[in-house]
């Protein structure tokens, strides 16, 4: 088998097998899901211990996050338009952005991982990827 038929054999499977509409809803689920966690958890340490998130104004950033992320899994719940969702990430990926370019040019000091990467990053990578996903679940409906 030429490698060029390969290739439309793996396009052909991710296609049609590995995200297709049920996989990649469930597969936002799953993200809203496990960072919703991480959020509250995160939360958790800035009640109890204190300056942990960044603020915007007077409000620590990861408690908007942990709102973006709420409002935007009980938009995937219950199915609602993909414009609102995209609209909500869209806030949720400008706070995150902020974040990020302030952590890069030392404005703000975000949250790092157990690892030392820091969350806004994370957070960044998150918000834009359900938006894609999104945009990818709703072009395949029509």
């Amino acid at each position: 088998m030429p490698v060029f038929q390969i290739g439309i054999y793996f396009v052909h499977l991710n296609k049609n097998s590995l995200v297709n509409k049920p996989s990649l809803n469930i597969l936002i689920l799953i993200i809203l899901i496990a960072v919703l966690v991480f959020s509250i958890n995160l939360v958790y340490l800035d009640y109890t211990i204190g300056d942990i998130c960044p603020k915007i104004g007077m409000i620590p950033a990861c408690y908007l996050v942990l709102f973006y992320f709420i409002i935007l899994l009980l938009l995937h719940i219950f199915k609602t338009s993909v414009l609102i969702f995209i609209i909500f990430s869209g806030f949720a990926l400008a706070l995150a952005i902020f974040s990020s370019v302030g952590q890069l040019i030392g404005v703000t000091q975000c949250p790092k991982s157990d690892f030392g990467f820091p969350l806004c990053y994370i957070a960044l990578l998150f918000f834009s990827s359900l938006i894609l996903m999104k945009f990818i679940e709703e072009k395949r409906k029509s």
